[in-house]
């Protein structure tokens, strides 16, 4: 059974992996982490960026072109 640290650490070098991993291992693992990452992005599709200027960048839009 893992004890405290050991999960704790596994936490941390998973999500190393998944954040960085694409840009910092050799190929076949960078693929790894790039996938990983996008499947938890659209399991969780409030984490990406929104853009909350949407409705204001569409009215001046109109205002500019009427």
């Amino acid at each position: 059974m893992l004890n405290k640290t050991t999960a704790i650490g596994l936490v941390i070098l998973t999500g190393i992996f998944i954040a960085v991993g694409d840009r910092l291992l050799p190929d076949p693992l960078a693929d790894y982490s790039l996938t990983a990452r996008s499947t938890l992005l659209d399991m969780l599709p409030k984490l990406r960026r929104q853009n909350y200027n949407q409705k204001t960048e569409e009215a001046v839009d109109q205002l500019h072109n009427p």
